[in-house]
């Protein structure tokens, strides 16, 4: 053993040092934080001769509280002293893991995660496999930073993420706030989650910045870290063997993909599984006689075109036009916000929407209520109850909402009893939603093994979609985030008009009756979604509207909230930027962090497409 390691230097440190020719610092003040001398990168030091730290003492100790600076977020800088918040009022800071006498490098690994991103729950879930290379030398700071809604990240959404995760993480391993986005500054082009850095705690120095790192990348960006940490020739890189090879958090991600489960449990509603409830709702979907102008549901979520209508914008009553693109339905089940702006927090509240929208159905609960008393009262009261005495016109008049005097005028529990028939028709509805399903994609099958479902051009498609990012926020079994974004896409106002999105639904939500959490729910302490939602809405959320998902997308165009892209290659275009800050119609707010910037050729774009399209 070389007498001169640090785990032998001792009393008589000093004089071995002479004899054996090893330099030892003049050790500065504990607390000379503005010392003037830079601290020396370590990053090539072999583990034998970390007595070279200027910030360790003979009598290994270190003789500094944190190096000093020059400080700067990126590579081979020694970073700030940088605090982050527990959640529970105690702070953490960078300082805390400094260890200049350390006999071995050792690292911090910051890791700036957002709850909706795909890649950041793949990194959160594989920790151990992740971080492999490092071994036992690896404390893990995960940094939360955007919730499951892409706002700023809170106490709750810290302990739905820890919960989340808690199987898989490792000892020691941290998970802190930090909605103020502390790493940001490494975003240069490619803006993808998450940001990992690398940092050696002998000198506090980011040894390593990665963004987005896939498995391989990070197999073979770390072992060259540790490699150079003990001064030894760094590995020779492992190159995949095909360029459209995936690694394996890819291949991981496409078998979730691949996963379509039932819809899952909708406790707001005891009826959603129903199947006398779906018959119902089925019948009442296809009810053009609900509304005065003969428009259903299906009108405009029509079975034969995915259950869209092909227009850019919805069309209503006496040819109403709305100012959004109409979703399919088939997704709706999976979703925790419903509309483009996520205005409704349930299935079962979304359906009765469009039916009082004055530009869409233009009916009334009244009159809802007299048509399930006149043609669906058997079917109803064998599933609900009976139906309130309806046939009494002057109790009961035939059309009226509130707002309204006819349905101002009546008293409060004939006001309850006709909303909870109105109520009751959304639940069906939903219980019919429910039952619609997905057949499994030439995707899907790949995915699962079938090499031959993807011809090459589509095998390339699905290259590009991981390496520019579109799995970001287009994963899990419905590609989708189920987030709000703002990603430049155009609106759909006739007047040309920015549309505002989440930011006006925020305050929608709560004040809504038939939320998930009110009289009309049956579960009505199913809340913890409302108290997530903040009391005053961030500009963030300003211009942010709900992440589509892509299964069957290719059959349900026009494309984005404004209905503005009648062909699939404009999309891929926009997300290329190479048509985003040429279009014309108006936006409002800032472009999500996230949407990166990247190019593509006219080969690249069709590949693309072409993976999009067997989705």
């Amino acid at each position: 053993m070389d007498p001169c390691s640090r785990r032998n230097l001792s009393a008589v440190s000093i004089v071995c040092a002479i004899a054996l020719g090893c330099s030892t610092p003049t050790p500065a003040p504990l607390d000379a934080a503005d010392a003037s001398t830079p601290d020396a990168a370590l990053t090539d030091v072999p583990s034998d001769r970390v007595s070279l730290n200027p910030h360790c003492g003979a009598d290994g100790r270190p003789t500094v509280a944190y190096p000093p600076g020059p400080y700067e977020i990126i590579d081979e800088a020694v970073l700030p002293d940088l605090p982050f918040d527990d959640g529970r009022g105690a702070t953490v800071r960078l300082s805390q893991f400094f260890e200049p006498c350390a006999d071995r490098a050792r690292f911090v690994v910051l890791r700036q995660m957002g709850a909706w991103s795909g890649p950041s729950q793949w990194h959160a879930g594989h920790t151990a496999r992740a971080l492999r290379a490092l071994g036992d030398r690896a404390t893990v700071i995960d940094l939360l930073a955007l919730g499951r809604d892409n706002l700023p990240a809170d106490v709750g959404e810290l302990d739905a993420w820890k919960q989340r995760f808690a199987s898989t993480m490792t000892e020691g391993q941290r998970v802190l706030l930090d909605p103020a986005y502390t790493l940001r500054a490494v975003f240069i082009g490619i803006r993808h989650l998450p940001v990992v850095l690398v940092v050696d705690r002998r000198t506090m120095r980011a040894v390593r910045i990665l963004v987005a790192p896939t498995a391989h990348t990070l197999d073979d960006e770390l072992a060259r870290v540790v490699a150079r940490s003990e001064g030894r020739p760094p590995p020779a890189h492992m190159p995949h063997t095909d360029e459209h090879e995936l690694s394996e958090d890819q291949w991981d991600m496409l078998r979730e993909i691949a996963r379509i489960p039932a819809p899952p449990p909708s406790p707001t509603n005891r009826y959603a599984d129903d199947p006398r409830a779906a018959a119902l709702g089925e019948r009442l979907f296809g009810d053009a006689a609900l509304s005065p102008g003969g428009v259903s549901c299906a009108s405009c979520h029509q079975a034969s075109r995915d259950f869209t209508d092909a227009r850019a914008t919805g069309e209503g009553v006496a040819f109403a036009r709305g100012a959004r693109n109409t979703p399919t339905v088939r997704y709706a089940p999976y979703t925790r916000w419903l509309f483009w702006d996520g205005r409704s927090d349930s299935l079962w509240s979304q359906a009765l929407g469009p039916i009082e929208n004055p530009i869409e159905m233009r009916s009334s609960r009244l009159r809802v209520a007299h048509q399930v008393f006149d043609r669906y009262r058997a079917e109803y009261e064998a599933l609900f109850g009976p139906l309130p005495p309806l046939g009494d016109a002057a109790r009961f008049p035939p059309d009226g909402r509130p707002g309204e005097p006819a349905y101002d005028a009546m008293p409060e529990a004939d006001r309850a009893a006709v909303d909870r028939v109105f109520v009751n028709v959304g639940k069906s509805i939903e219980a019919f939603e429910r039952t619609l399903r997905f057949s499994p994609s030439p995707v899907d099958r790949y995915a699962m093994g079938d090499a031959s479902a993807l011809d090459r051009e589509q095998r390339a498609g699905l290259h590009h979609f991981f390496a520019n990012g579109c799995i970001q926020c287009h994963h899990g079994p419905m590609l989708t985030d189920d987030s709000f974004h703002n990603i430049a896409m155009p609106s759909g106002r006739e007047d040309g008009a920015g549309d505002r999105g989440w930011i006006d639904a925020i305050a929608m939500v709560p004040a809504n009756p038939f939320n998930a959490a009110g009289a009309f729910s049956d579960a009505p302490m199913e809340r913890g979604h409302l108290e997530r939602l903040p009391r005053v809405a961030p500009a963030s959320a300003l211009g942010q509207f709900h992440t589509p998902g892509l299964r069957g997308t290719a059959r349900t165009g026009p494309w984005g909230h404004g209905g503005r892209f009648m062909q699939l290659d404009d999309v891929m275009l926009h997300y290329a930027s190479q048509l985003r800050r040429g279009e014309v119609r108006a936006r409002v707010g800032e472009e999500d962090l996230h949407l990166s910037d990247f190019h593509m050729d006219a080969q690249s774009i069709r590949e693309l497409r072409r993976f999009v399209e067997a989705l």
